[in-house]
C-alpha cells in the first residue's frame, strides 16, 4: 500500500504509519537515527526515527530501488536499472554509480572496503568502496536473489534452490 508501518516489538500495536512513496516499498534499512527506504517508484526516501518525518528523497535511479545497505558515511542502492548508486549519509549527494551488472541487482552486503552486488545476470559483482571500481566477479549458474556475509564467507541464495559459499 506504499507505506511504511512502525509497531511496538512488546505491544504488537502499531505506532505510526509514514506515506510518501507512490509506489511498493521495497528495501528498508536504518542508520544514526534514520530510516532509508527504497521504492518502485524510483526514490530513496530518508526519515527521521524518532518524528517518523520524511527528511529527504534521493533520485537518480532510472527504475525501482530493490536493495539498500549502508557502510560508514555511504548508502548503497541497488535497482532494476542494473546499477549500484552510492549515496552520501551526511549530505545526501550522489557520489557515484557503478555500472556493471546486464540485469536487475537484487541484493547488496558491505564489510570493510569491499561492496557484493547480486544481480539477476547471475553475478556478484564485488567493488572497491574507496576507488569504487569493480575488484572481481564471481559467476553463478542462476539470478542472485540474495547475499550475506559472515567470516571471510560470502553466502549466496538465488533461483537454483540452492545456498553457495564464497570463500
Amino acid at each position: 500500500d506504499k507505506t511504511i508501518r512502525i509497531w511496538d516489538t512488546e505491544t504488537y500495536e502499531e505506532i505510526a504509519t509514514m506515506r510518501g512513496h507512490t509506489n511498493n516499498v521495497s528495501s528498508l534499512i536504518i542508520h544514526d537515527n534514520k530510516l532509508y527506504s527504497g521504492s518502485d517508484d524510483k526514490t530513496i526516501r530518508i526519515w527521521n526515527t524518532e518524528t517518523y518525518e520524511e527528511i529527504s528523497s534521493l533520485r537518480g535511479h532510472h527504475h525501482g530501488v530493490t536493495c539498500l545497505t549502508i557502510l560508514k558515511n555511504k548508502l548503497y542502492s541497488g535497482s532494476l536499472d542494473c546499477t549500484v548508486r552510492v549515496w552520501n549519509t551526511e549530505t545526501h549527494k550522489l557520489v557515484a554509480t557503478l555500472r556493471g551488472h546486464t540485469n536487475y541487482v537484487y541484493c547488496l552486503a558491505a564489510f570493510g572496503n569491499k561492496l557484493y552486488s547480486g544481480s539477476n545476470d547471475k553475478t556478484i559483482k564485488i567493488w572497491n568502496t574507496e576507488t569504487y571500481e569493480e575488484i572481481a566477479t564471481l559467476k553463478d549458474t542462476h539470478p542472485v536473489i540474495c547475499i550475506a556475509l559472515h567470516e571471510n564467507k560470502l553466502y549466496s541464495g538465488g533461483v537454483g534452490k540452492t545456498i553457495r559459499i564464497w570463500n
